[in-house]
């Protein structure tokens, strides 16, 4: 840290104070100017201060603080506005844009609402709001029915409690996709100045329309209404998490609308927290994320357990048998929930499954079998339903069935055009009623399924950097392993690297890695859009020898000991 270093970073800072309105991030800005001299203090100034928060296919998201490379309300509005310049570029003249804004119950989130309200009014929207916090995929439905031309949903999902984010969805329901991005960013960096934002944000104003229950409940009829059982349901008791989050109510009125569903809420953790106690990382799919729920419900001595992650757009599935408990990867879930509606649908050979490449290739096979359309593109649910948005303009009768991820994000028909975890829960349940009839599990009619397509061995983990310079060291990872690929996976010699980043289609061209033997094993490594982290997806359907206890621990070992190696 030099002087003048330290002198021009105050001179930014306190000008960006000058404009504050938020008082706890004028409070945080003042504390760190009195302690500027201390190199942690410089080093979080000086990230919070080097650049705008990015910009990207889902929206912006990161710490919440002070300064323009963080959440808060300038932040927010400073993204809003070139959102809005740039949609309002390509309508007609004429033609008043339609915005739907909705939030979830992270800290701050109801505040931004409010001033996205008062800005998109500013500057001439007509504007929808929900009354309070809603799940995302509520959000993403009345996209939908309001037809609104822009969605503006304040969450960071799964990510840590100290984070926020705002998602963006365009005038089809589903999220953006590249080349928007780039243009919106593009208007972003106009974005008047901070005492302009300051004016449109807290100019009061009132939404046109505001949401509540009955959008509420015709979500819900929508869900109950979309390919309903047809058998009989057996009685079944069920515990479930919100993870602190909002998915609760509307899980609560979806059981009771079901026969049979004895539901059991988790005491603590079906009630929004922005604090997110006792959950490092409100995640389901992280370790020890439910551990709470498993110990509550084999007190409760529950069939099914389910688990939303906080904006409820994701579900986390788990069954108890007579073997103990079994939780469902988000692959096994996306083979049982692709194999149960495919055999319901009459026409299967106009049913679209959509996946990603990151994710079991089981399902390729699935659909295959049923003779439906199969797609599979990168990772992100953007993809998944615009591309088959898509595939149902280009194919006369045809209907997106189901599209799903590994990182348990799952979608069912049309009336979401995002991931839902809240329609995922309803599949979840009747498939397990119907199962119950049979005198079977879940795990039961996976083995079938196996049985049939393979029984892969996979694994995924990833590896955090959480610095002020973790972008920069993923950077570093992924080049370091273009310049170095790997050569064996336990044993079986890489034959083949496919560098996605070198693809030339839009929906395939990303930083992705997907090294292949000949043995059939498969690894993909990836940097996350939202956190910073280096994804590792490994699958292998192989009928070679699997009988290796420690094979996880041995694949994770040597691969991280090579991409990492030069850290």
């Amino acid at each position: 840290m030099t002087q003048e270093h330290l002198n021009n970073l105050l001179t930014q800072v306190n000008e960006y104070l000058e404009h504050e309105t938020e008082s706890d991030m004028a409070e945080i800005l003042k504390d760190q100017l009195n302690e500027a001299h201390d190199s942690t203090v410089f080093a979080q100034l000086t990230d919070a201060f080097s650049q705008r928060l990015p910009f990207g296919t889902a929206g912006i998201r990161g710490a919440v603080g002070p300064g323009p490379n963080r959440m808060n309300m300038r932040t927010v509005a400073a993204t809003a506005w070139g959102v809005f310049q740039y949609f309002s570029k390509q309508a007609d003249d004429e033609k008043q844009l339609k915005c739907l804004i909705a939030h979830d119950a992270r800290q701050h989130s109801s505040k931004w609402c409010a001033g996205l309200v008062n800005l998109l009014k500013s500057l001439g929207a007509h504007v929808t709001v929900f009354e309070t916090h809603v799940p995302t995929p509520l959000a993403a439905y009345a996209m939908r029915i309001c037809s609104a031309d822009i969605g503006f949903i304040i969450t960071a999902s799964h990510n840590p409690p100290a984070d926020n984010g705002l998602k963006i969805y365009m005038g089809n329901s589903a999220q953006l996709i590249p080349p928007h991005d780039h243009s919106i960013a593009s208007k972003i960096d106009q974005a008047p100045s901070n005492q302009t934002l300051v004016s449109y944000f807290t100019k009061q104003a009132d939404a046109d329309v505001v949401l509540g229950e009955e959008m509420r409940s015709q979500y819900l009829d929508a869900i109950l209404a979309y390919m309903p059982p047809t058998s009989e349901n057996s009685p079944l008791c069920i515990c479930y998490s919100a993870m602190h989050g909002v998915g609760a109510e509307l899980i609560q009125h979806l059981c009771d609308a079901l026969p049979g569903i004895d539901l059991r809420m988790h005491p603590t953790q079906s009630r929004p927290d922005p604090t997110f106690p006792g959950l490092a990382f409100p995640n389901p799919e992280e370790d020890g994320a439910l551990d709470a729920l498993c110990a509550y419900a084999e007190e409760q001595q529950a069939e099914l357990i389910l688990a939303n992650d906080p904006d409820a757009d994701r579900l986390s599935v788990g069954e108890y048998t007579e073997k103990g408990l079994r939780i469902f990867t988000g692959n096994e879930l996306g083979c049982l929930f692709a194999h149960h509606t495919l055999s319901r649908v009459d026409r299967k050979e106009l049913a679209i499954i959509a996946t990603t490449c990151v994710s079991t290739q089981l399902v390729g096979r699935i659909a295959k079998h049923f003779g439906a359309h199969y797609i599979e593109t990168l990772t992100g649910f953007k993809w998944i339903a615009n591309l088959g948005i898509e595939r149902e303009s280009t194919m006369p009768g045809s209907q997106f069935l189901f599209g799903f991820e590994e990182a348990i994000g799952f979608t069912f028909g049309p009336l979401v055009r995002d991931k839902d975890g809240v329609h995922a829960a309803k599949w979840a349940i009747q498939l397990k009623q119907q199962l119950k009839l049979q005198g079977m599990s879940l795990e039961d009619y996976l083995h079938q399924i196996h049985d049939q397509f393979g029984r892969p061995r996979a694994s995924a983990w990833s590896r955090r950097f959480d610095t002020p310079n973790g972008a920069q060291t993923i950077k570093r990872v992924m080049t370091h392993i273009r310049q170095n690929p790997l050569q064996h996976l336990l044993g079986h010699e890489v034959e083949q690297m496919e560098d996605f980043g070198a693809r030339t289609e839009a929906h395939l061209k990303t930083n992705m890695l997907v090294f292949r033997t000949k043995e059939g094993d498969r690894l993909i490594i990836r940097p996350s859009g939202t956190e910073p982290k280096v994804k590792f997806y490994y699958e292998s359907l192989s009928s070679t020898d699997m009988a290796e206890h420690n094979w996880q621990t041995t694949l994770r070992e040597e691969v991280e000991r090579h991409c990492f190696a030069t850290l």
